[in-house]
C-alpha cells in the first residue's frame, strides 16, 4: 500500500488572524519510509500546503491513479496529538492528486459576504423561521450548511455531512475522531446538533457565530456550559 502521511501544525501568523501551516509529508511504501519522496514545509496557507501534497503526490508517480484503493493521503496534526490520523476520503484524495484547485475549493470554508441594510428581497415565512431558529439559543445549536457539507463547529471548515446506515445524518472531521457528530436536517442552508453533543468531545471550544454568540466566531467550553445549564433551568422554571 503507498500511503502519504502529512504530519503538520497550524500557526496563528498575526494578530489578523491569518493562519499558516507548517510539517512534513512523508511518503511509504507497504510501511517503508520513502525519503528520497518526503519533504519538510514551512509557513505556507492552506491551499499551498494542498498544492505542495499534490506535488509530492505527482513525483510518486503512476500508483496514485483515480480511484486506486491501495493508495491513502492520512492527515496527523501535531499539535493536537490527542486526535487520531484523519484519512482522506478517496473522492478528495483524488482531487488533491489531480485536480489540486478543485480539492481546496471542496475544503476550504468560502468567504461570506454580509450585506447590512434592508433585503433586496421578502424572504418566505419559512426562510425567516429557520434563520429565527439558527440564531436562537437552546438544547441544539445551527451550523450552517452548504449542499453536502456543513461548518464544522469544531474547526469552522466545510466538512462533509453523510447519512449513516441508520439513516441519521452525521458530520465528519478529524476534530470528531472518535464518532462523526449527529446533526438534523433543518433546510438547505442550516443544521442542527444538541449541545451535548458538542460538549461530550475534548474540544476546548467551539465554531459557532450565531447572534446569540454576539456573532463572535468562537465559544469557550465553560461558557457553552453555562448557557446550557442557564437554559435547562429557564425551560424548567416554565414547565
Amino acid at each position: 500500500m503507498l500511503r502519504l502521511l502529512v504530519d503538520y501544525k497550524r500557526d496563528l501568523a498575526d494578530g489578523d488572524g491569518y493562519q499558516s501551516f507548517e510539517g512534513v509529508v512523508r511518503v511509504y511504501y507497504a510501511d517503508e519510509l520513502k525519503a528520497e519522496h518526503s519533504a519538510g514545509f514551512k509557513k505556507l496557507d492552506f491551499p499551498s500546503m494542498i498544492r505542495n501534497l499534490h506535488l509530492t503526490a505527482k513525483q510518486v508517480g503512476e500508483e496514485f491513479r483515480v480511484g486506486a484503493e491501495d493508495t491513502a493521503i492520512v492527515f496527523r496534526r501535531m499539535d493536537r496529538p490527542e486526535l487520531d490520523p484523519f484519512t482522506m476520503d478517496a473522492a478528495t484524495r483524488d482531487l488533491i492528486v489531480h485536480d489540486p484547485e478543485k480539492a481546496i475549493e471542496a475544503m476550504s470554508v468560502p468567504d461570506v459576504r454580509v450585506v447590512v441594510g434592508r433585503p433586496q428581497k421578502p424572504l418566505s415565512n419559512l426562510r425567516v423561521g429557520a434563520e429565527t431558529m439558527a440564531n436562537a439559543f437552546g438544547e441544539k445549536v445551527a451550523l450552517r450548511r452548504l449542499r453536502g457539507l456543513a461548518e464544522c463547529p469544531g474547526c469552522g471548515k466545510w466538512r462533509p455531512v453523510k447519512l449513516n446506515i441508520d439513516e441519521h445524518y452525521a458530520l465528519h472531521c478529524e476534530c470528531f475522531p472518535n464518532m462523526p457528530l449527529p446533526v438534523e436536517r433543518v433546510d438547505d442552508q442550516w443544521l442542527l446538533t444538541k449541545v451535548e453533543h458538542l460538549l461530550a468531545t475534548d474540544l476546548p471550544r467551539f465554531f459557532l457565530p450565531r447572534e446569540w454568540n454576539s456573532f463572535e466566531p468562537w465559544i469557550h467550553r465553560e461558557k457553552l456550559e453555562e448557557l446550557l445549564t442557564q437554559f435547562n433551568k429557564e425551560s424548567a422554571d416554565v414547565r
